[in-house]
């Protein structure tokens, strides 16, 4: 699940730490950071709603992998997309998988206008002296890599640019480049956004699967 998809299960009076808190596994990768069940085990209350938050990602992807709506989607990007892709590409299970989950937060963005900026403009409460304090005290994060991934993440604000087709498959392309090593080109990139266009017809379907999945990792 990407990003914004995250953010959406919660709320927006909800505590910006636990907001942040369940994006952190991903951010956290981003600087070679894996948060694991076992630095949770015993953690200061100071860093609770941080804690609620990772264990509400690790719920949401789990259940989001096994869902329909994660087959339902996978499917649609690989019928697609499949006749363009390059014979001497691998790893096409992750390619469509990144796709995948940008397009989903690129269909939330569509169904709910304003969520990337709410996102945004909530992270941005989050005391990030707290957050430097969980990184070093639970993480033994002493060069605060995990303050400058959030930081990044809220400076580039890239999951705006899924709005404009273009935007959408620069960034799809460079995170396949940056994991895999391979190379993708433009004119990749150019069905990637024609593929966009033609999934228009699917986004309703994709808006029900998503709020039922929403309810389960919610109940």
């Amino acid at each position: 699940m990407n990003f914004l998809a995250h953010f959406l299960l919660t709320n927006p009076s909800d505590s910006p730490e636990y907001q942040l808190g369940g994006l952190l596994p991903d951010i956290a990768k981003r600087v070679e950071i894996l948060i694991k069940p076992t630095h949770l085990a015993e953690i200061s209350p100071q860093f609770s709603y941080f804690k609620k938050g990772i264990e509400l990602h690790w719920k949401a992807d789990r259940l989001f992998h096994n869902s329909e709506l994660f087959g339902f989607g996978m499917e649609l990007w690989k019928k697609h997309l499949h006749p363009f892709v390059p014979t001497d590409i691998s790893k096409t299970f992750f390619l469509y998988h990144l796709l995948f989950e940008m397009w989903l937060d690129r269909v939330l963005m569509s169904n709910q206008p304003e969520a990337d900026l709410v996102m945004y403009q909530q992270l941005e409460k989050v005391n990030l002296e707290n957050l430097q304090a969980f990184a070093f005290q639970v993480l033994d994060d002493p060069k605060s890599r995990l303050l400058t991934s959030f930081q990044g993440f809220q400076n580039r604000r890239f999951v705006s640019h899924y709005r404009k087709p273009e935007g959408f498959s620069e960034i799809a392309l460079d995170v396949f480049h940056y994991v895999t090593g391979q190379s993708l080109n433009q004119q990749f990139g150019d069905k990637i956004q024609l593929v966009l266009t033609d999934l228009e017809a699917d986004e309703a379907e994709i808006l029900v699967r998503w709020r039922k999945l929403r309810g389960e990792i919610l109940a």
